[in-house]
């Protein structure tokens, strides 16, 4: 449930910002409120940058040490997966060649090769 809280927060923020930006666009396009519209853009931007750089601390305090890790623990079975793939592969080609020689060998040399 929690969780859920967490989206609705992170949707209302971003809906905010999304309005002051379209608010303020819209005024500062209006010759009559072009003053004002920079009066409130300039605020808003000051409050989106303490808000900018707390969502970042948060982020890099809460966020980002769990993702590395999990991150981290896939890559390395990722890393092993793709070296057993590479080996089996090597596996394969190797048998194949040898069986590809010993019917050439058999051939010419009337003898079974196995």
């Amino acid at each position: 449930m929690q969780e859920r809280g967490f989206i609705q927060n992170i949707v209302v923020i971003n809906t905010i910002i999304v309005v002051m930006l379209l608010v303020t666009v819209f005024l500062s396009q209006q010759a009559y409120f072009s003053p004002y519209g920079k009066t409130v853009y300039l605020k808003g931007m000051g409050e989106f940058n303490v808000y900018w750089l707390k969502l970042n601390y948060w982020a890099n305090t809460n966020v980002y040490p769990k993702i590395s890790g999990e991150v981290e623990k896939g890559g390395q079975v990722v890393t092993q997966e793709i070296v057993k793939q590479k080996n089996n592969i090597a596996h394969s080609i190797w048998e194949n060649i040898k069986k590809y020689f010993a019917e050439k060998f058999s051939k010419y040399s009337g003898t079974q090769v196995q």
